[in-house]
Formats: C-alpha cells, sequence, structure tokens
C-alpha cells in the first residue's frame, strides 16, 4: 500500500476514533445526530 494511502487510513481512523468517543460521552436517552459530508473528498483525484 502506498505511503499517502497508509497516511489517509490512519487520519481517518483517528477521526472516526475521536467521532465514536464524542458519541459514547453523551446520555443515552440523548438524541445524537451526526450531520456532515463524510465521505467527501478535498483536492485532485
Amino acid at each position: 500500500m502506498p505511503q499517502q494511502k497508509r497516511k489517509q487510513k490512519g487520519k481517518k481512523d483517528i477521526f472516526y476514533y475521536y467521532l465514536e468517543k464524542a458519541y459514547n460521552v453523551c446520555p443515552s436517552y440523548d438524541m445524537k445526530i451526526i450531520l456532515g459530508d463524510i465521505n467527501a473528498k478535498a483536492g485532485r483525484e
């Protein structure tokens, strides 16, 4: 796997780790809504 792909995967894993951590801090009786274009890609392809 190319180095850049590994870096991107690492950043994605970190993002989802912190997202899940923030999600789990909220009480279970609260309604949780996550908005955003999480699948968006920036830059050229």
